[in-house]
């Protein structure tokens, strides 16, 4: 493993990926992680031929969160975690391109802010999607902001404060997915949704995000997220 890349930037057609490669530990976030996916979607942006980009995690996971393990024995692999996971989910509101998520096995922590930062989710059936970090003492802000943007305080209450795990089924249910497929087609539907996205006219999804985030008032994703922690 010592020779994979942490992440893999793919290309199929119109569609890019970005495939979270550490399967050994549930792709859980350390810090060279975050920057190689913040390097990989600003390669995909810059690629006209890429109208859409789909995140997944290789093994049949998408993410498992902040590697604990890594930051016992290895803290070195977690210095600057903050101010790189911060940039990375500023880049995400940022892109002009639909972002399409494949919840595979689990979302854990930080996993499911990940997942909540695509514009789209698409869910295995049985995969399971939990914010822990308030059962942990901890005030999961990424998990926070994102759902307040998109879902609105109802739901933002019910994942954070509720501390409950939500399969896909349910997440479609609550409206925070938008398919849930049997577990062994979860990647191979989320694929298929990014490909007919990807249809679409390039300048006019972008012209759409654009006036989304004018009309949700966030200007700056970075001040936004330094207001929910309390900076």
């Amino acid at each position: 493993m010592a020779d994979e890349p942490l992440v893999r930037v793919e290309r199929e057609g119109a569609r890019g990926e970005l495939v979270l490669n550490r399967p050994h530990r549930r792709n859980a976030l350390i810090r060279p992680l975050v920057g190689a996916m913040h390097a990989g979607l600003d390669e995909l942006v810059a690629d006209d031929d890429i109208h859409v980009i789909l995140i997944r995690g290789e093994g049949g996971t998408f993410c498992a969160g902040i590697d604990l393990k890594a930051r016992q024995e290895e803290p070195e692999l977690m210095e600057g975690m903050g101010p790189a996971r911060a940039d990375f989910h500023a880049a995400i509101y940022e892109c002009p391109k639909p972002i399409v998520g494949a919840l595979e096995g689990h979302a854990i922590a930080g996993g499911s802010g990940l997942a909540f930062a695509c514009d789209f989710l698409v869910a295995g059936e049985g995969a399971r999607l939990h914010v822990s970090e308030v059962g942990m003492g901890m005030m999961a802000p990424l998990n926070l902001l994102w759902l307040e943007l998109k879902f609105g305080y109802a739901k933002a209450m019910e994942l954070v404060v509720g501390g409950q795990p939500y399969t896909g089924r349910q997440l479609v249910e609550r409206g925070l997915a938008v398919l849930a497929v049997p577990d062994e087609e979860a990647l191979a539907a989320a694929r298929a949704y990014a490909d007919r996205l990807a249809e679409n006219g390039p300048a006019a999804v972008a012209q759409v995000k654009s006036a989304l985030r004018a009309l949700a008032g966030v200007d700056d994703f970075r001040a936004r997220l330094a207001r929910v922690q309390g900076g």
